[in-house]
């Protein structure tokens, strides 16, 4: 395993033309079928964890780190952890202190100004630790926030030339008419809206929401400047379908059988993931 910083990984793909894939797992089956899978196909990957999938736990993000590096060990991978819409400074901060290699702050419920100016300050105690902002209002559910497809606000162009500006992010997660969770139609993303906002920002762009979306979508928007692209949905989803079918199948199975069929149903769709991102043979 090797750990990397999470600006450089972004600034690589960028430049190269492809997205990395940005993951949520929290437990050891779940990490290890993503890197297994990563390791295979010599793909570099972000771990992610969000603070609605700790606070379930009762676990400190220390903790979880902990855990993640020492499955990680196991791999010959590409790895950033990073924290997913952090939504209040203290907690990215606190993140920052248990060693996250990266960070988000979600400020998207905000007015422009305060999510700028709390975002630069985030940015003032991050020092080197790599700084995720949002811009815009991206739709459906992320922990507590719940928005419905009609809530989503398009990132604008000349706001996020501002932000970036004066906040200094590092990368910067857009609203195109993505959203969080499961679309309950057919997705419209607006790629005039990322084609803009792709020739006035230097730095790597965020796709939220992906899981749903067709690979032409996918790969139109690597083509506009994507170059981290979140992935919790449809590997939770998968996960918890390898559990359900091992359990149909084999009613007195243990735990562990279903955990391990689980994380052969992750590996069938991070190697999809993979290849939809583009970056086979980029770790």
């Amino acid at each position: 395993m090797k750990i990397v910083n999470t600006r450089e990984m972004l600034e690589e793909a960028k430049k190269y033309g492809y997205a990395v894939p940005a993951v949520n797992v929290d437990q050891i089956d779940s990490t290890a079928a993503v890197l297994r899978v990563c390791e295979r196909l010599r793909a570099p990957v972000i771990v992610q964890l969000s603070p609605v999938q700790t606070d379930s736990k009762g676990l400190t993000y220390k903790t979880l780190i902990q855990m993640i590096e020492a499955v990680g060990a196991e791999f010959a991978v590409n790895m950033a952890i990073h924290l997913d819409h952090g939504t209040e400074p203290e907690d990215v901060k606190r993140a920052i202190k248990s060693g996250f290699a990266s960070v988000m702050y979600d400020g998207s419920n905000l007015s422009f100004h305060d999510n700028k100016r709390i975002t630069g300050e985030i940015k003032e105690y991050c020092g080197e630790v790599p700084l995720e902002g949002e811009l815009g209002v991206v739709g459906g559910q992320e922990g507590s926030q719940k928005r419905g497809t009609g809530d989503v606000l398009y990132t604008d162009v000349e706001e996020a030339v501002e932000y970036v500006r004066d906040s200094r992010v590092d990368f910067l997660a857009v609203a195109i008419g993505n959203a969080h969770g499961i679309y309950r139609q057919k997705p419209k993303l607006h790629f005039h809206v990322l084609e803009k906002l792709n020739a006035v920002l230097d730095i790597p762009m965020v796709l939220h929401g992906a899981s749903g979306l067709s690979e032409a979508d996918i790969k139109a928007g690597i083509q506009l400047g994507i170059s981290k692209i979140n992935f919790f949905t449809d590997v939770d989803k998968a996960f918890m379908e390898g559990i359900r079918r091992k359990m149909e199948e084999s009613p007195s199975v243990y735990s562990f059988g279903c955990l391990s069929n689980g994380g052969k149903y992750i590996e069938n769709q991070m190697e999809r993931i993979i290849r939809m991102c583009g970056c086979e043979g980029r770790a």
